[in-house]
């Protein structure tokens, strides 16, 4: 149910795209000075500064998210007497920026890696850790088109799922209002509010584990929201066993959705050697945070260099791809120059998905850096809703933006969010051992820890599902 906008929300949205249309004017990366020493860089891939053309045209491949208007009231059917919303004008940006955030997680986890190149969509192949969506629909598409135009359904694929509908959300299920029903479900903040990254992040989660089988299945969530990444965690949801899909045909006629089939082989128990190993990393934890409010990292050499038992830990196969979320401090009123060198080696990390920031009450997607601005995807921009599949194939260019505007990255605000995406166990490792390079050659305002200290050791422990009974990794 949606009704037409008022006079007064006619004139913000004419004002907000005044706004964005006269910062994008002022704005133009080929004017950016930059640092020879420095390659530009967009999502993890690097870039030479006589390239500029094609860091500009694969930006144009993000997806893009911004306000939207005129779309089914936000809690209607919950709230019918709460004053209504039909755009998210004002207030919805950090919510636009979450769902680009993630919607490039997903495509990336689809796409294999860096060079963006599909998967060979082969059912007999051991592709589970990548995230790959098993359809019979994706197989066919894989073979009769080019890379191209592959990517083109996929993004149409991937922006439908996003789309600003009020139909069951199985169909649409990281939409604005399926988030802001979970949203004031969970937290009683009503649609109207500009929402932390927090809020956001964690009702993405929730809604991927109940809708996951749907979308990205073997694609796991975890974010840490005090600035420490805790292996365990990522070890948790990287070994758990892929949902399977139980949706019927039925389900998906009148939108046009295909079904998702499970090809994922079973899950093997781990070792039970793991239950000791991890009580002896329990009692060193490997890199730990400063008690100072925002601190730097200090190492010892277990986990890295000495120890066979933590590599045992780490070499357990992945079942899942798991994207990690990280919220941080940057400085105290105003970010600290010293820790320019460290966030820009996480701009360069291959499992660089995004990074959440911005200006007070403004929130940007920021995807890479030009010398010391960083570029971003801009949510502050009015269109029109897009509620069914039929309209997204007609108006599907306005989900790519080919202005690229950029910020100096001394002039955010100090609450950041970084976003990787990792595909296995061997990933992994590497990263890890990329993140302690970072962490000693510069001032850094990331924390990494094998367990949280609230946590008991990792055990195994026997889960039931519907057809059978195996034994996974957790955390009590």
């Amino acid at each position: 149910m949606t009704r037409g906008e008022t006079c007064l929300e006619k004139l913000k949205d004419i004002g907000t795209n005044l706004r964005y249309n006269l910062e994008s004017f002022q704005q133009n990366i080929f004017g950016i000075e930059t640092n020879g020493e420095m390659a530009p860089v967009l999502l993890g891939k690097e870039y030479s500064n006589e390239n500029l053309e094609q860091l500009k045209r694969d930006f144009s491949k993000i997806i893009w998210f911004t306000y939207r208007k005129n779309f089914p009231k936000l809690n209607y059917y919950k709230a019918s007497s709460v004053e209504s919303h039909v755009s998210d004008t004002g207030w919805g940006c950090m919510i636009r920026v979450c769902q680009m955030l993630f919607a490039e997680c997903i495509k990336r986890s689809i796409l294999d890696g860096e060079s963006n190149s599909p998967h060979q969509l082969n059912r007999n192949e051991s592709m589970n850790s990548y995230g790959i969506i098993k359809e019979d629909t994706y197989l066919k598409a894989k073979k009769e088109m080019q890379r191209e135009d592959y990517k083109n359904y996929l993004s149409l694929k991937i922006v439908s799922w996003f789309l600003d509908s009020e139909i069951n959300p199985k169909f649409s299920p990281y939409s604005i209002q399926n988030l802001s029903t979970h949203i004031s479900d969970k937290y009683d903040i009503q649609p109207g509010t500009w929402l932390k990254p927090s809020v956001v992040l964690l009702g993405l989660k929730k809604i991927h584990e109940e809708y996951n089988a749907m979308t990205t299945p073997d694609m796991s969530l975890e974010i840490f929201i005090d600035g420490t990444i805790y292996v365990s965690q990522v070890l948790k949801a990287a070994l758990k066993k892929p949902k399977k899909s139980r949706r019927k045909q039925s389900d998906y006629d009148h939108r046009d959705f295909e079904v998702i089939e499970d090809y994922s082989t079973p899950v093997k128990s781990p070792s039970t050697e793991f239950d000791k190993l991890s009580n002896l990393v329990m009692k060193h934890q490997s890199i730990q945070k400063s008690s100072e409010s925002v601190g730097e990292l200090t190492f010892d050499s277990l986990l890295f260099e000495d120890s066979n038992e933590i590599d045992k830990i780490l070499n357990q196969k992945w079942n899942n791809s798991v994207t990690i979320t990280v919220l941080a401090k940057i400085g105290l009123e105003e970010p600290n120059p010293e820790y320019w060198p460290f966030m820009r080696d996480l701009l360069s990390y291959p499992e660089f998905m995004g990074m959440m920031g911005g200006r007070p009450g403004f929130a940007y997607y920021i995807v890479g850096c030009i010398g010391d601005n960083l570029i971003y995807l801009d949510p502050h921009f009015v269109q029109e809703s897009v509620q069914t599949k039929e309209e997204l194939r007609e108006k599907m260019d306005t989900y790519f933006c080919n202005q690229i505007k950029h910020i100096k990255w001394n002039k955010l605000d100090t609450s950041v969010a970084f976003t990787f995406l990792i595909k296995n166990e061997i990933q992994f490792k590497v990263f890890l051992e990329r993140l302690k390079d970072s962490c000693q050659k510069n001032e850094s305002f990331f924390g990494l820890e094998f367990c949280h200290p609230q946590d008991s050791p990792l055990e195994l422990e026997s889960f039931q599902d519907d057809d059978d009974e195996f034994e996974m990794i957790s955390i009590k």
